[in-house]
């Protein structure tokens, strides 16, 4: 069986970021701009990123499993939400094993004693 090969098209004008994100560029950027607004050609110059729609085609092209900026943003506030329970249970932890420690005043007052 022939082996699955990635599409050199896609690959060329997307970047597969480390988080698994498809970043390209605007359409419409390369020339034929002098009739366009300036807001109009600023926003040509921002990279942008897939949609979740598109993520499941972009993955059989490319060959790897992908993430929406979405996706991504879900995937991130998951790991922080965990990570926040993870950090509650330790310093209630350290919390109940450490004994209560009485304040006898000050230095000054215990030396002059």
């Amino acid at each position: 069986m022939p082996k699955q090969k990635t599409h050199k098209g896609l690959a060329k004008r997307v970047k597969v970021t480390k988080s698994g994100k498809v970043r390209f560029y605007s359409p419409n950027s390369r020339h034929l701009k002098s009739n366009k607004r300036g807001t109009t050609v600023q926003t040509y110059r921002k990279a942008r990123f897939a949609r979740s729609g598109d993520m499941k085609m972009y993955g059989k092209l490319l060959n790897r499993s992908l993430l929406s900026e979405q996706q991504h943003e879900t995937a991130q506030e998951k790991k922080q939400d965990a990570l926040a329970v993870v950090a509650t249970t330790v310093v209630k932890a350290v919390k109940a094993k450490q004994p209560a420690v009485k304040q006898t005043g000050t230095k000054k007052a215990a030396k002059s004693s």
